[in-house]
């Protein structure tokens, strides 16, 4: 959960514009991104994609390279031109679900964090 915590934190400003919900999903967590819903559609497909996207950047750098997730869904279609077989940390991106949320394995969670690189924690340092 520390690792959760400290990807909020590190992109505080990534997450303005979306909500992020924690749950656990049997073996698994996921992490349920939602945009603000006065923002246009394409503003919302931007900020929730963008938002997942360093969610799950700073959760393999602090978890470190065995971090994979078990799915990546988005809510949105697969735009033109999109390789049906594109992957994100190990997952399929599985478009058009109920909600964008990737998941991973709890046992991630549990282990204690490793020392971050210096760019993922640089923010940290800054906090009061």
């Amino acid at each position: 959960m520390n690792a959760v915590a400290l990807a909020g934190r590190c992109l505080a400003p990534t997450y303005t514009f979306v909500g992020m919900t924690f749950r656990r999903v049997g073996s698994h967590d996921a992490i349920r991104f939602d945009a603000w819903p006065e923002l246009a559609a394409n503003v919302q497909r931007f900020f929730v994609e963008r938002a997942m996207g360093a969610t799950c950047r700073v959760l393999r750098d602090v978890i470190g390279s065995a971090f994979e997730l078990a799915t990546f869904d988005l809510t949105y279609d697969a735009g033109a031109g999109t390789e049906a077989k594109q992957t994100v940390l190990g997952a399929k991106i599985r478009y058009g679900q109920p909600a964008s949320t990737p998941t991973f394995e709890h046992a991630h969670l549990e282990r204690p964090l490793r020392s971050t690189r210096s760019g993922t924690t640089a923010p940290m340092k800054k906090s009061p």
